[in-house]
């Protein structure tokens, strides 16, 4: 993520640039049809995962509310920025070394009478997609 300026409202602007992995490819998001519960091929779970733009955006980072826009054409999302420190997600606790991008799901929102299970959380009806970053040393660094 690069800075480039301020918006009208004194919000930090910038460019976001999230790269493939060392092997060229991003994650497929595709869920193996092994792993499908319902049995019904594998699924394609970028709807929940998929969320940050890959290569080029532009971001709008607001310092108050916590949290940034990231904009790539004419779609636009919104993640919780996490810095480095500990994090509750119901029982568990999320520690963040770096930064992190929580973005809210339209998952369950009660568990009620349902017994929730892993593949539930995961491939259902997730809450929450938080992405773990570190920073990468430039070269010369």
């Amino acid at each position: 993520m690069t800075a480039t300026g301020t918006d009208d409202a004194g919000r930090e602007t910038g460019e976001c640039e999230y790269l493939p992995g060392e092997d060229g490819g991003y994650w497929n998001y595709i869920l193996k049809a092994d792993y499908n519960k319902e049995g019904t091929g594998a699924l394609d779970l970028t709807k929940y995962y998929g969320l940050l733009p890959h290569g080029k955006s532009a971001y709008v980072y607001d310092a108050e509310a916590g949290t940034v826009v990231f904009t790539s054409g004419i779609v636009s999302i919104t993640a919780k920025l996490l810095r480095e420190g500990d994090y509750s997600y119901g029982s568990s606790t999320l520690s963040v070394p770096g930064i992190a991008f929580d973005f809210a799901l339209p998952g369950q929102t009660t568990q009620g009478a349902y017994p929730w299970t892993d593949y539930d959380r995961f491939a259902v009806g997730p809450r929450n997609y938080v992405m773990l970053f570190n920073k990468q040393a430039e070269a010369g660094e």
